[in-house]
């Protein structure tokens, strides 16, 4: 058993670690219960009004915070102890599972009240995701901090396979249940929380928000390499993410499966996910990092491209499985390289800005791919297009990819304690010499 469990920490180093653990196992269990209302909800909606605009009205406005206040969510994390804000979103997001199920059990869950709640659920996550990536850094240290990142991918996705389904079991009850096991399913997060002592508390932010904000801009412009991962998530974002716009076209139009086969095409890209994410997990020397982020998106891009080829519904699902298995790759990758070369004082920040693209410019890439489709009058030309756009970028930016590796000090093997010292990415200048920032707040705006 002993052997047993020290070749898990030896393959997942990140597992280790007490703090982490306990964080794990918790957060699993109330991903699980958090995927149960995600499936429930838009059953509810559809079971209500019978109106697949209203799902779609009711997915986007839960959507809409994460796309407005990640960035500036990231300036506060720099500025609290993470620690503390984690345990008020968890509780927050408690009592909004819990207002789920009380209005569902009451009867007085209308969908005025669901878009609330949804709402309130978005602003809550707005916080708490670039809070929760940046705090990984604090429960594991830098050296394990590869591992983190993927074993965290693939709890979700392992979460994103049981609780849709678990949900599917439920609702033949009612939604209640299943709203009311997410409640409680945040409870072990709190508690695992209040008992922490990070490892690696990081020094807090002393500048006005503006201020601060504005310095992490002009941080992450000042970093070629984590400028070059931030292009490849906003073309990811738009172009990358264009297969699950079109997938239940592809499914129902081109392969005519049913609607559990839809099902089953999601289903193979989970577990190509789940192994994109366990694959870079044993990783143990970071400056591979590169190698992975340019493997990830050929297989990707090779994978995009065979889906809107593919004319047969095995040969789709074989597809779908290589998209899931290289999207997780380069996004675990790309987001360990990142938190790899960020200094501690700028964590939150660049880490609100890189929620901000991968996740909330997807709503935005939703709708150019789907006028992209409508235009060129077919999934399949579409999909090859934005192949050949991903293509494209990687190979512009390649160079500065494998150049960011090459500033990584070698840690793989060091025991905790030295590689925070040997890895810490070099300071940019003050905020009076800094060169103007790339990306203003008005672009963002704009986006």
């Amino acid at each position: 058993m002993n052997a047993l469990v020290s070749g898990i920490y030896q393959r997942f180093p990140a597992l280790s670690h007490k703090h982490f653990r306990r964080f794990f196992f918790a957060q699993l269990v109330s991903l699980v219960g958090t995927w149960m209302q995600q499936a429930a909800i838009p059953w509810l909606v559809e079971y209500q009004t019978g109106s697949a605009y209203m799902v779609g009205l009711v997915i986007a406005l839960s959507s809409l915070p994460i796309l407005l206040f990640t960035v500036p969510a990231g300036v506060f994390a720099d500025r609290r102890p993470k620690r503390t804000i984690l345990v008020y979103t968890q509780i927050f997001l408690l009592v909004n599972a819990a207002l789920f199920a009380l209005f569902s059990a009451v009867g007085a869950l209308s969908i005025a009240v669901i878009i609330a709640l949804s709402i309130m659920r978005g602003l809550l996550m707005s916080f708490d995701i670039p809070v929760r990536q940046s705090f990984f850094r604090e429960m594991v240290g830098r050296e394990s901090l590869p591992s983190a990142i993927a074993v965290n991918s693939g709890m979700f996705n392992a979460a994103r396979i049981v609780g849709p389904a678990l949900a599917g079991l439920f609702l033949a009850v009612g939604p209640t249940i299943c709203f009311l096991l997410n409640a409680v399913s945040f409870v072990g997060v709190i508690i695992v929380l209040f008992r922490m002592k990070p490892v690696a508390a990081a020094a807090l932010d002393s500048k006005s928000g503006w201020h601060s904000l504005v310095d992490g801009f002009r941080y992450v412009r000042s970093n070629p390499g984590i400028r070059a991962i931030f292009f490849l998530l906003a073309v990811c974002s738009i172009f990358g993410w264009s297969y699950m716009t079109l997938l239940p076209t592809m499914s129902h139009w081109i392969y005519h499966a049913p609607p559990y086969g839809y099902g089953l095409l999601l289903s193979s890209c989970g577990v190509g996910a789940l192994i994109g994410a366990a694959t870079v997990g044993r990783m143990r020397d970071a400056r591979n990092l590169p190698k992975f982020v340019i493997g990830g998106w050929l297989v990707f891009i090779a994978a995009l491209t065979g889906f809107g080829c593919s004319a047969s519904y095995f040969a789709g699902m074989f597809a779908i499985f290589g998209i899931g298995l290289g999207l997780t790759t380069l996004h675990v990758a790309q987001n360990s390289l990142v938190q790899t070369l960020v200094s501690d004082r700028y964590r939150g920040r660049v880490m609100g800005l890189y929620m901000f693209l991968w996740a909330g410019l997807g709503t935005f890439g939703s709708y150019v791919v789907g006028q992209m489709a409508e235009m060129l009058h077919g999934v399949s030309a579409t999909l090859a297009i934005n192949a050949a756009i991903c293509l494209g970028a990687v190979l512009l930016v390649r160079s500065r990819i494998m150049a960011a590796g090459r500033q990584i000090a070698p840690h793989a093997h060091a025991p905790a304690g030295v590689a925070e010292q040997t890895v810490e990415a070099p300071e940019v200048l003050p905020l009076r010499s800094a060169s103007p920032p790339a990306i203003t707040l008005e672009q963002q705006d704009a986006s």
